[in-house]
């Protein structure tokens, strides 16, 4: 059995929405319920995709908790344990989005496109663990 399975809903001229902590076991159906799609406002659009760890890859549900921010606007989306992420209501323009936590260095994307009444589906994003040194004296 898997636990932790997000699944992101997306389509022209409405808003992406998704549903979180789905529970898969092997060699049965899973009922994952149902996503309401909004229709979008002619003037916004979304983007969405995953954020993860880069040392934790291959572990299920570890990825909560990064901060993605849309960089000179208030609008920021918190993963969820498998990292997924949705930035809904977006003016049409180009974006540069920040992933952040605070044990791994930041990931910047920029240039990213936003089209009205779309979602734009990026590219899994890992970031990477912070490395450093420790000194002292005894």
């Amino acid at each position: 059995m898997a636990n932790g399975y997000s699944f992101i809903a997306q389509a022209n001229d409405f808003s992406a929405d998704k549903i979180t902590d789905v529970n898969i076991t092997a060699n049965t159906n899973t009922q994952v319920g149902s996503i309401e799609l909004k229709a979008a406002s002619a003037f916004v659009g979304s983007i969405s995709g995953f954020a993860k760890f880069n040392d934790k890859l291959a572990v299920l549900n570890a990825h909560a908790g990064l901060l993605v921010a849309v960089e000179g606007t208030d609008k920021e989306a918190v993963t969820d344990r498998d990292g997924a992420f949705i930035l809904n209501d977006l003016a049409p323009g180009r974006y540069t989005l920040n992933f952040t936590d605070s044990n791994y260095q930041t990931t910047t994307l920029e240039n990213i496109r936003v089209v009205s009444t779309a979602t734009t589906s990026l590219d899994p994003v890992a970031l990477q663990l912070r490395t450093g040194q420790v000194s002292g004296h005894q």
